[in-house]
């Protein structure tokens, strides 16, 4: 794992971060990756919010917001969540 990775997930909660990281691992496995590094940390996360949407909708709107912001420039003003497409 390099450094950048390793300082990102030195940010998540203790409690969580083992779990966080095995889901990480078994992402990277899948997909035959053999250097974790920050990108594959973010690739993991974003896919991880896309599948359990369900269970964290406000994320999954979010989520959809700022690719809509990064795709259209956009800016984000007060209460856009909530009209998030």
């Amino acid at each position: 794992m390099d450094p950048e990775a390793k300082g990102r997930l030195d940010r998540i909660p203790s409690f969580a971060r083992g779990m966080v990281v095995k889901g990480i691992e078994k992402f990277a496995a899948e997909r035959n990756i053999r250097i974790i590094d920050e990108a594959v940390v973010k690739q993991s996360r974003e896919e991880m919010i896309e599948k359990r949407g369900a269970m964290f909708p406000f994320l999954k709107k979010f989520i959809k917001l700022l690719k809509n912001k990064l795709i259209f420039g956009s800016v984000l003003l007060p209460g856009a969540i909530n009209q998030a497409p």
